[in-house]
C-alpha cells in the first residue's frame, strides 16, 4: 500500500477514526479528572567522615560511606526513623503506608542521598520529607561505630531542604 491508497481508506473510513479519536480523548480526560493530584517534595543529604588522622584514614573513611549507601537508603524508609516521623508530625499513617510514599535514592559513587515523598497535599510533602531528613542525621550516627574519643564516625547533613511543591507530580 501507498500513501494514495491510506488515503482512499481514510476517507472512506473518516467517521470511524473521529469517533475512536474523540472516545480515546474522553477516557484520557476522565482518567485525569478522577486521578488524586501528588506532590513530590525533594530533599538531598551528605554523608561525611570525620576526619582521620592522615589521608589514608580520611580516604578509608570515605570509601566506607560510599559503600553503606544502600543501607542508608533503607534505613530511610525504615521504620526506626518513619515511626519517630510520624510521632513527630502527628501523622495518621502506618510505617508501612508512609514508605510506600517515600523514595530514597543514592547517587552512585556519591555519598548524596535524594529523599522524596510523594502524597496529596505539597505542604505535608515538604513537611515529611525535611522531617525524614532531620530523623535520618539523628540516626545515623547512632548505627555506625564510635571513634575512640566517642565522636560519630558518620555524619548527615542536609544539603537542600524540601520546599512546597508549587505542581501536583
Amino acid at each position: 500500500m501507498n500513501l494514495h491508497d491510506y488515503l482512499i481508506v481514510l476517507r472512506r473510513r473518516w467517521l470511524s477514526a473521529l469517533v475512536v479519536a474523540l472516545a480515546v480523548l474522553a477516557a484520557t480526560t476522565a482518567v485525569t479528572l478522577i486521578l488524586t493530584p501528588q506532590y513530590t517534595a525533594t530533599t538531598r543529604l551528605f554523608f561525611g567522615v570525620r576526619a582521620g588522622e592522615s589521608a589514608t584514614d580520611l580516604a578509608q573513611g570515605s570509601t566506607f560511606t560510599e559503600k553503606q549507601m544502600a543501607s542508608y537508603e533503607e534505613v530511610a524508609t525504615s521504620p526506626l526513623v518513619l515511626g519517630k516521623v510520624i510521632t513527630a508530625l502527628s501523622l495518621d499513617t502506618t510505617t508501612e503506608d508512609l514508605a510506600k510514599q517515600v523514595n530514597a535514592d543514592a547517587t552512585p559513587g556519591t555519598v548524596v542521598l535524594e529523599i522524596s515523598v510523594a502524597v496529596t497535599d505539597a505542604v505535608a510533602a515538604a513537611d515529611i520529607a525535611n522531617a525524614i531528613a532531620r530523623q535520618l542525621t539523628a540516626t545515623v550516627g547512632s548505627l555506625t561505630p564510635e571513634q575512640a574519643d566517642g565522636a560519630e564516625a558518620v555524619r548527615a547533613t542536609i544539603l537542600a531542604p524540601a520546599k512546597k511543591p508549587l505542581d501536583p507530580s
